[in-house]
């Protein structure tokens, strides 16, 4: 999966998928990662064996309007989350705890929201984006794809691809690679 190396330079590797090569039944799986990059590695590798599932895992306490809200698979939301409505959730998505996301609000693939973070309305969040702990994106605003908000940060402006923002008000403090 990823490797790593220890004191003596020597690589080490965390583990691989091959025990999933033998099922002979579908199972679900769900995928526990906070690193937007890894959460969609990990879930292109696992989505080639048609024995997977990736359900939906959304803690009893987590509110959302059903019928107007667009799911994809393999999303976690946990506990006392709110959705409002008109809301588009990609793929392998990972909201924390107690975060609130606002009307017409798009996240985009394998991103993650982690706890308190507030999404108005109309923002849109691209692909592989990390919004830190007690961020808040104003209304109509945009996170590029690949970028990070960085922890009780503000986004009063949209936010491009790749870059790392933080502070009140969001500036970016540096570009990714």
């Amino acid at each position: 999966l990823k490797k790593l190396k220890d004191t003596d330079s020597k690589e080490l590797v965390l583990g691989d998928f091959s025990w999933f090569d033998n099922l002979e039944e579908e199972i679900d799986v769900v995928i526990g990662i906070g690193n937007p990059k890894n959460r969609l590695a990990v879930g292109k590798i696992l989505a080639k064996n048609k024995y997977l599932n990736f359900p939906n895992i959304f803690h009893p306490s987590v509110r959302f309007q059903k019928t107007t809200c667009i799911l994809g698979k393999g999303i976690i939301i946990c506990a006392n989350t709110l959705l409002t409505t008109n809301i588009q959730i990609d793929d392998f998505v990972l909201i924390n705890l107690s975060c609130v996301i606002g009307h017409e609000s798009k996240i985009g693939k394998g991103s993650v929201i982690n706890s308190l973070a507030k999404i108005s309305g109309g923002v849109m969040i691209g692909r592989e984006v990390l919004i830190g702990t007690g961020a808040t994106i104003l209304q109509y605003r945009s996170v590029g794809n690949n970028s990070t908000i960085g922890a009780s940060s503000c986004v009063t402006k949209s936010i491009p691809d790749n870059v790392i923002a933080f502070g009140l008000p969001a500036k970016i403090i540096r570009t990714e690679l």
